[in-house]
């Protein structure tokens, strides 16, 4: 979260390690409970490679600008 929030901001993101009885997960959190997403620490390079790729994008087209 940003520094200038306090931790129940809904800006917040938070991280927590969840066993769904099939192993253990990466929770990921912002605002409501409702928001959040499980990641496979199986699944995570690709994962990783994929926002790397769109963050690439993100600065490319702000360059732009």
């Amino acid at each position: 979260m940003p520094e200038c929030e306090p931790i129940f901001a809904e800006s917040a993101i938070t991280l927590t390690i969840q066993d769904q009885a099939a192993g253990e997960y990466l929770k990921v959190c912002t605002g409501k409970d409702s928001d959040a997403i499980l990641i496979d620490p199986a699944e995570w390079p690709q994962l990783r490679e994929a926002i790397d790729s769109m963050m690439a994008e993100i600065a490319k087209h702000e360059r732009k600008l």
